[in-house]
């Protein structure tokens, strides 16, 4: 299901799909630990998803990356992840 919805999403780019791809790729992820996989290597347009989606998202990226030994891409993820926040708190 995880292979087939990254096809779905780009003929109906609707945010509820969306959201279900980040879900589908992070239970993947997590369960299987398959980090340096295709399924990882999955993007998901998150900028008008709301913040505890990103948020998944972002530790799906960070988790990568850190798998991936890359310190550098790391840091960007959490950088951000705060900037995010932090940009989230002004709003509310």
């Amino acid at each position: 299901m995880v292979q087939e919805m990254p096809g779905f999403v780009t003929e109906k780019p609707c945010k509820r799909a969306r959201i279900h791809l980040v879900f589908l790729k992070g239970t993947y992820l997590v369960e299987t630990n398959e980090w340096t996989s295709d399924i990882a290597e999955i993007l998901v347009d998150i900028s008008d998803l709301n913040i505890s989606i990103r948020s998944q998202f972002y530790f799906l990226e960070g988790m990568k990356s850190y798998t991936d030994s890359d310190p550098t891409k790391l840091e960007t993820v959490i950088s951000t992840m705060e900037n995010d926040i932090e940009r989230e708190s002004f709003v509310q």
